[in-house]
Parts: structure tokens; sequence; C-alpha cells
């Protein structure tokens, strides 16, 4: 639905491989965050640690079993967590809601040997409505 320009990740052995490859042939930039800071990526960080503690501790034994069907009811969580459940951090929106209301934003924090990175709102906010 939307075309990705850049990927921002830390500088973790997954990304690397397979992952980078997969970016390559669209001319995806890849941009990384500075090594051993996840404060640059906090939010990123707290969103790992929800996925965690509120799907992935009670559904681990069918990661083990069907990762196929993980992926499925995964994939069911996270439209449930981005469209449909209330956050309190963004005043009981969703990250949907708040996400199109918001102004797009280019940041000019820039870190040392990280590339910098712009998220493309109006191009997620159409596959948003294309979506549901």
């Amino acid at each position: 639905p939307a075309d990705i320009h850049q990927v921002l990740t830390d500088n973790g052995s997954e990304y690397k491989g397979k992952f980078a490859d997969y970016w390559k042939p669209n001319n995806t930039r890849h941009c990384y965050t500075y090594p051993r800071c996840p404060k640059m990526n906090a939010f990123n960080e707290r969103f790992n640690r929800t996925i965690q503690e509120e799907f992935v501790i009670y559904h681990e034994d069918l990661l083990m079993k069907d990762l196929r069907l993980f992926n499925d009811v995964l994939f069911e969580y996270l439209g449930r967590y981005n469209f449909r459940r209330p956050h309190y951090s963004l005043g009981y929106q969703t990250p949907a809601q708040q996400f199109a209301l918001s102004t797009p934003v280019l940041s000019h924090k820039l870190w040392h040997h990280t590339t910098p990175c712009m998220i493309l709102r109006y191009t997620v906010i159409m596959s948003i409505h294309l979506l549901f």
C-alpha cells in the first residue's frame, strides 16, 4: 500500500544479511541508530517491550510450534493495537488516530555516525485509509 523509502534500525545482527538485502533492490535507505544508545530509539524500544509483555509471553508456545499461525495472530493483535486500542500516552486515542492528526515533521537532530531519516507521513496515512 505505501512505498517505503527509509528504514531505521539499531545495529543488531538481525538487521544484516537477508533483512538488508530485502531493501536493496528498491534503493531503500537503511539508517542506523548510534551503537549502544537505546534512547535514540526509545519509542521503538518501548513498543518492543509492550509487544513482549502483552503478546509474546502469552503466545510463546505458538511461536515455538507454528510460526505461520503465530505471525497471523500477531498481525491481528497489531491491528487492534494500532487501530482499536486507545493509549493513555496519546490522550486515549489510537496510534492511527494520533498519527493521522499529526503534522509532518523533519527532525533536525542529527546523531554522530547516523544518517538522518524522515518519515513520510502522508504516504502512510493514505495506506492506513486503504487498509481500514
